[in-house]
This record gives structure tokens, C-alpha cells and sequence, in this order.
């Protein structure tokens, strides 16, 4: 009866310092993940979605291009806030509050706001890059070399 009674005192002695340490650590951990990362739906979280996605689109029409043999373009308008490529012919926006620069080649660029970056059969490119930038979010630079097609995302400061 004596072994009862001292696990019903050290029940109630409530928690000991080890798991007080322990809870706040991983509370700390929680914390400094959400600052790292950015909240959900913030924007750098937003501007980087943009730019791993238009990228993506950059590398299914470099792959388009070479499994059908025949040019296929990445093409950006500016003014409607949209881009797309050959292969989805789904345009994705841009969001309100990211700013868009295409550099492409002069034979690439349709009108003031509608412009393109061309992939080859043989896995070349007219090159370019794409520059994002959205306030304290920071900036993303999507980069397609001409002689290799290879595209490149990079955030810079």
C-alpha cells in the first residue's frame, strides 16, 4: 500500500524540469521555423513558388522542343501579368505586388510587354533571363543559357 500512496504524490508533483526544457526547446524550434520560412502566403514564399514554377515551364518547353523536334517558345506578357510555355499552353499569372523583367534576345520580343525566350530541337536557346522582384521579399533571377538551354534559378540579394 506504501508503493500506491508515492505514485499518487509523485503525480501531483507536476511536471519535472527536463520536460519544461524539453517543450520549450521544440516551442523555439516551431518558432524560429515559421520566421525562417516565411509564413504561408507571404511574399517570399509567393515569389518563390513564381519563380521555381516559371521555371519549370522554361524546362518543359526546352523538353518539348527536343522530344518533338521543333522550336517551342516561353512567352511572357507583361501587360496581362501572365506567362506560358509551347508545351502547357496553360498561362499562369504573376501576382499583384511581383515585379517581372524578361532580357531575351532582340528577335524574341513581339510588342513592349509580349516576349519570349526560344528553345531548340538540339537543346540550344535564344537565352535570356528572367529577373522577379517583390519589395523586402527579395529577387529571383531564372537564367537560360544560349548555348546549353540549362535554366537556372538564383536568388539574389
Amino acid at each position: 500500500m506504501r508503493g500506491v500512496r508515492n505514485t499518487a504524490r509523485r503525480s501531483e508533483q507536476g511536471f519535472t524540469l527536463l520536460e519544461l526544457v524539453l517543450v520549450v526547446a521544440v516551442i523555439a524550434i516551431v518558432a524560429g521555423s515559421v520566421l525562417v520560412l516565411g509564413r504561408p502566403g507571404s511574399g517570399s514564399a509567393d515569389l518563390r513558388r513564381v519563380a521555381l514554377t516559371m521555371a519549370a515551364q522554361m524546362r518543359t518547353a526546352r523538353t518539348h522542343a527536343i522530344s518533338r523536334n521543333m522550336d517551342a517558345r516561353f512567352t511572357i506578357d507583361l501587360s496581362r501579368r501572365l506567362y506560358w510555355s509551347d508545351a502547357s499552353r496553360q498561362p499562369a499569372d504573376i501576382p499583384e505586388g511581383v515585379e517581372a523583367v524578361l532580357e531575351t534576345a532582340e528577335s524574341e520580343v513581339f510588342t513592349e510587354s509580349i516576349a519570349s525566350v526560344r528553345f531548340h530541337p538540339d537543346g540550344r536557346s535564344s537565352g535570356g533571363a528572367v529577373l522577379l522582384r517583390s519589395g523586402r521579399a527579395g529577387s529571383y533571377r531564372i537564367s537560360v543559357g544560349w548555348l546549353t538551354g540549362q535554366v537556372k534559378v538564383h536568388q539574389v540579394n
